[in-house]
């Protein structure tokens, strides 16, 4: 199978193709990046984040990160985190550094079921008004 390749330049991120269908110019997905836009909507710019760092140490043994979420508006991020004994959703505050365990579940509860071999790449995040 070749590799598609294509160049990024409409600075358009279309979900809704098939990567094989995506226009040249566009991309379908992408990772480690944040959509900087005016308080308008009307223009947005691409921003490399830091998605490799190790932002903080909670001694959980074992442990991967499976997905997270970001939250602009709030100044923080969500981790979701899986170890052979527990399941875990962090939450870091990008403001002061601060990481706070907002769910833990144990394996085998049913509760949150996270595991290695199937990364989440989407989340919605809901807020409360």
């Amino acid at each position: 199978m070749a590799k598609i390749k294509n160049n990024f330049l409409k600075a358009t991120i279309n979900k809704d193709f098939d990567e094989r269908l995506t226009p040249n110019g566009q991309m379908t997905d992408a990772e480690n990046v944040m959509v900087i836009s005016e308080d308008n909507g009307g223009v947005g710019v691409l921003k490399n984040v830091k998605g490799n760092l190790k932002v903080t140490n909670l001694n959980i043994a074992n442990s991967e990160t499976i997905g997270s979420i970001e939250d602009d508006a709030k100044n923080r991020a969500f981790y979701f985190v899986t170890s052979p004994s527990y399941d875990y959703v962090i939450q870091y505050n990008l403001i002061d550094d601060s990481t706070e365990i907002v769910l833990q579940s144990t394996h085998g509860t049913g509760v949150l079921n996270f595991n290695k071999e199937y990364r989440i790449s989407h989340s919605d995040l809901f807020v409360s008004v």
